[in-house]
């Protein structure tokens, strides 16, 4: 019987993957990362921030889902190529800023950045291959380089 179950679950989540999600979690990855950046940019630049329209559902649930995390069998549901693409994005080294002592002013005390903070939560699961060690150290400097509630976890 949890034999069956192991290959319907198997068989569920290569059911979902396909280009179409891939494409739609590296958009959102895209849109989420560039609006973060942006508010961070704001306060740097003008101390104010912009009210913006709130996001309507639970992104770092969708994100955790996509990355199997809630599944007993940590199946990814998005291909490995959309996992770093959201490694990528989420390393502020890989922007075009010059000055490092420029973006140690965005502490991100509320931990609002869903996919530095689901992307470690990946790599800290027992057995996690889709995430290397040097991926993992460069998110962990990513973390403590924002600094606030993520990294404090």
């Amino acid at each position: 019987n949890d034999k069956n179950n192991e290959s319907f679950k198997s068989s569920h989540a290569d059911l979902v993957r396909c280009a179409v999600l891939d494409s739609f979690a590296s958009e959102t990855c895209d849109q989420m990362m560039n609006s973060y950046r942006q508010s961070h940019h704001l306060l740097r630049d003008y101390d104010i921030i912009e009210s913006s329209p709130k996001r309507k559902g639970n992104l770092l649930l969708f994100i955790t889902t996509c990355l199997g995390i809630h599944d007993s069998s940590h199946k990814s549901l998005v291909s490995t190529s959309v996992i770093k693409h959201w490694i990528n994005s989420c390393l502020v080294l890989n922007t075009d800023e010059s000055h490092l002592e420029e973006k140690l002013i965005l502490e991100d005390e509320a931990g609002s950045n869903y996919f530095l903070k689901a992307l470690l939560i990946l790599a800290s699961l027992p057995g996690c291959e889709l995430i290397s060690t040097e991926e993992v150290l460069n998110l962990i400097f990513e973390s403590w380089f924002e600094g606030g509630m993520i990294w404090n976890e």
